[in-house]
């Protein structure tokens, strides 16, 4: 049994990971759920097959805020405003210096219901039944340069990466924000972790955004599913998982978390119309006005439940949202964001593929030119592959005549048998694997269809595909800039200094010693985008203008490479200090006689005797920066926008965020023909070059 998420379980069940539930419900059962809500069936129900049993109780969501602030600024606690142009007032009105009236979160669904209050939604249905993204729709643009006006009114703190602390709580009962989005969780954080009084916290629904609009709650109520593997299982067994299924689902455990809120005194927070039911009838006494106006406004359909997108895969669709518009909205340069083309560019990636199936007509067009394309590379390879063998079989002609042909032995292949075998299960079998995997539709549950050249197809004519190849060879060719010459230069400066080489070398070498993980989460600490950043104190004690760091578009590629640049630098000159200490001290003195520096020693003696171990690290440093994004992953996770989204970290979200597999080998096996031909290049360079033994001294 796992709990599936209301807004990704359909997209659970086209991946194959939940067994119906037919053999024990009907289609038409509801479960308790109260005919209001009628959307729960249609979403748990699917071709006539039930797919989950809905949880017990809705959660609903709105802005939670602070009653005694809002009393303060001589408002009324209990009645919040109702319009978008109201709500500005408030918050204008509650901001003051330390303090905004409004946090908004980089959280996709709390943007949602900006949007549904306009009279709008993300998606929508077509003429002909299938469905689309519709993230610039005309309600969504406008709540987008709703929340922008209240960016540029400095009435918000913008929280544009999610903290693992409880910052909203901290903010939140230190009266630096007034509101925030959050429900019945955020409540009890507050009240139970944070020991805040219940009375000081208020819940109102999104106002609307015109007069006479409906204002908002977003309804949350998630389901219990039984995963296939069950579904494998004896008839006896699933009889009884669906017993513990069913009791999980029960009306009961909602009625039991009413008794277990009013016994732990946030009854007044609890729906009026449960208490009643459950005979709690003294708290109902303790329900501000506000809290049971609202319920009674929703009862009466005057505020609006809405829920997130429950078709399509609305993960994969809220990453960009994060990245793309929330991200920058609430960073500095959110005051200039083009909001419109922000949501364009998530509303055309959204309906490429992400989070609804793209155009199959623009694929079918283009398998004629692909198979040519794919005839002709197999043409060369064939080609490339005979040419290989011949020269093979020419240079072993050569050696019978010179007599160098030496008799066979197996004993040589018996000592490498382990090393053999270990690399092909753990390299040539996943290689092989994923060749295989870009040709199909690949399904981690159940059968795989043959798709042909259709993957290559599809990531070849995708614009974003090719836009994160150049922000890879950015993050390559800084990389490489920082990562391969710095190591060069602090060993020739460690070689030079006339003391404390022991010393310097150990300080340089210290920060590899710690965990790569650790040193990354050090780094962001100081990348701390306030003032009380590390690094913008040194900044700002400068003279300079702070800095967003991480959350600037033109800085954040080289923020996410100095990390590991200053943690591996002094690992990488050890193996140039040892070359240079084997180098003939006579060189340095024959330099030095005829009147060279430090500069003309390094470019006639240093750099000529280290080009050939320089070029070999290349190698390794190239292929290496291609494939990393430890750090990228860690500080941005590909934003801001799409600042940091290379070619690897698109991979990886491909694969295990979105779980389109096929796709992400697609792209793997574009990168790695790349490095082949890239290693290749630079392997025919390396036999040109002359090996020669140090000298020990």
């Amino acid at each position: 049994i796992y709990k599936a998420w209301f807004h990704i379980l359909r997209h659970d069940a086209e991946e194959g990971f939940v067994h119906p539930l037919d053999e024990w419900v009907e289609p038409a059962s509801t479960n308790g759920t109260p005919a209001a809500f009628a959307l729960w069936d249609q979403v748990r129900v699917k071709d006539g097959r039930v797919l989950a049993l809905p949880t017990p109780g809705i959660a609903y969501y709105g802005l939670v805020y602070r009653k005694d602030l809002v009393a303060a600024a001589g408002l009324d606690p209990e009645n919040p405003p109702r319009t978008w142009s109201a709500f500005r007032d408030w918050c204008m009105r509650l901001t003051r210096p330390g303090r905004r009236a409004f946090a908004i979160e980089n959280r996709p669904w709390g943007f949602l219901p900006w949007v549904q209050s306009a009279g709008g939604d993300v998606v929508r249905r077509r003429a002909d039944g299938t469905w689309e993204a519709s993230f610039d729709s005309p309600a969504a643009l406008r709540a987008a340069s709703f929340l922008q006006d209240l960016v540029r009114r400095d009435v918000v703190r913008g929280l544009p990466t999610l903290s693992l602390a409880d910052e909203i709580g901290r903010l939140f009962t230190a009266g630096e924000i007034v509101c925030v989005f959050g429900g019945e969780d955020l409540v009890r954080r507050l009240t139970e972790t944070l020991n805040m009084p219940p009375e000081t916290i208020g819940l109102m629904p999104f106002p609307a955004a015109d007069e006479g609009g409906v204002r908002v709650l977003q309804a949350h109520k998630h389901f219990y599913a039984m995963s296939e593997s069950a579904g494998r299982r004896p008839k006896p067994e699933r009889d009884l998982i669906f017993k513990c299924l069913q009791a999980l689902a029960s009306p009961e455990l909602a009625d039991e978390d009413v008794r277990r809120n009013v016994a732990e005194g946030r009854g007044m927070w609890c729906n009026p119309a449960d208490l009643v039911r459950l005979g709690f009838t003294r708290e109902l006494a303790q329900i501000p006005p506000g809290i049971r106006a609202m319920y009674a406004d929703l009862e009466a359909g005057r505020i609006r439940a809405v829920t997130e997108p429950w078709v399509g895969f609305w993960q994969g669709a809220s990453d960009l949202v994060q990245r793309r518009f929330l991200g920058l909205l609430l960073s500095d340069a959110g005051k200039d964001l083009d909001c419109a083309a922000a949501l364009r560019s998530i509303t055309e990636d959204a309906n490429r593929g992400l989070m609804f199936a793209g155009d199959s007509l623009r694929v079918e067009k283009a398998r004629p030119y692909a198979r040519i394309i794919c005839g002709a590379l197999l043409v060369c390879a064939l080609i490339a592959a005979g040419l290989a063998v011949r020269r093979k079989r020419e240079v072993r002609k050569e050696a019978i005549k010179d007599g160098e042909r030496r008799p066979f032995s197996c004993v040589p292949w018996l000592f490498l048998l382990p090393a053999l075998a270990s690399i092909l299960v753990w390299s040539y079998y996943p290689l092989l694997r994923g060749a295989i995997m870009a040709f199909q539709d690949y399904k981690i549950v159940g059968a795989s269809t043959w798709t042909g050249l259709d993957n290559f197809i599809r990531v070849a004519t995708d614009a974003a595909f090719w836009m994160s190849w150049l922000r890879t060879f950015e993050y390559v060719a800084v990389t490489l800039l920082l990562g391969f010459l710095l190591p060069i230069l602090l060993a020739v400066g460690l070689c030079e200094i006339p003391r404390g080489r022991v010393f310097f070398r150990f300080l340089y070498f210290l920060p590899h010693l710690t965990s790569a993980l650790v040193v990354t989460l050090l780094w962001k600490l100081m990348f701390d985008p306030t003032e009380n950043g590390l690094l913008n104190r040194i900044v700002m004690s400068l003279g300079g203008a702070r800095q967003a760091w991480l959350q600037d578009p033109a800085l954040a590629m080289v923020c996410c490479i100095l990390p590991g640049v200053w943690a591996g630098a002094g690992m990488a000159s050890l193996i140039y200090i040892a070359a240079l200490e084997s180098l003939p001290r006579d060189y340095y003195e024959a330099a030095a006689l005829d009147g060279a520096g430090i500069w003309a020693r390094f470019r006639h003696v240093t750099f000529p005797q280290l080009a050939p171990l320089m070029v070999i690290n290349f190698v390794g440093a190239f292929i290496a920066a291609f494939q990393g994004m430890g750090s990228i992953f860690l500080l941005t996770f590909g934003g801001p926008g799409d600042a940091t989204q290379v070619l690897s970290l698109q991979i990886w979200k491909e694969a295990y965020n979105n779980l389109r597999f096929s796709t992400a080998t697609t792209m793997a096996w574009f990168l790695g023909v790349a490095l082949i031909g890239f290693t290749y290049l630079q392997i025919r360079f390396l036999r040109r070059v002359e090996f020669r033994q140090a000298s020990i001294r």
